[in-house]
């Protein structure tokens, strides 16, 4: 499994055994897939995550929304639809 040496600053591979990954030119480790976005967008100045503060704090939120949806998905949101579908389907 993958590591990141902490005490000399190395990535060794995903934290958590996890991808995606990406490490920048300088060596920098960087996990989870929003905070990825989030890096590239910030070192493109892309106009899909702007400067002004407020609106990136928006787009922020829902990428994180969408991750927690990631998330409890499977658990609680899935079956609650798929019982909703069943629900329309024995309806007609």
């Amino acid at each position: 499994m993958a590591s990141y040496d902490v005490a000399r600053n190395i990535c060794r591979g995903p934290a958590f055994g996890k991808v995606p990954l990406l490490e920048t030119p300088e060596g920098v480790c960087i996990f989870e897939s929003n905070a990825i976005c989030r890096f590239i967008a910030s070192s493109a100045r892309s106009p899909l995550y702007p400067p002004a503060a407020a609106t990136r704090a928006r787009i922020d939120a829902w990428m994180d929304a969408f991750n927690t949806l990631d998330t409890i998905g499977p658990s609680w949101l899935y079956p609650m639809a798929r019982a909703y579908t069943r629900s329309l389907q024995s309806s007609t």
